[in-house]
């Protein structure tokens, strides 16, 4: 977990005083239901974190998702898919 914080940092999705309070968020989440460790857990100490700025989350969760997704195996597909 903390590697991949670190690689979210470096990718975007928080700046460098933000590390340490995703790694509190990790360790001891506000949530009980994110006490489990895995990645949705890891996720939401981002989105915890992220709280009160509107405006950064949408381009934060785009960097956060270019490190998380490829180590869960989730890869990015160019298809537009049309409703």
């Amino acid at each position: 977990a903390h590697d991949l914080v670190i690689r979210s940092f470096r990718a975007g999705a928080i700046g460098k005083t933000m590390i340490a309070d995703v790694i509190d968020q990790w360790d001891a989440p506000n949530h009980e239901d994110f006490s489990e460790r895995n990645l949705w857990s890891l996720h939401n100490a981002f989105s915890e974190v992220w709280k009160g700025n509107l405006i950064a989350m949408r381009d934060r969760s785009a960097s956060l998702h270019s490190v998380l997704d490829p180590f869960a195996g989730l890869t990015v597909s160019n298809e537009v898919i049309e409703v």
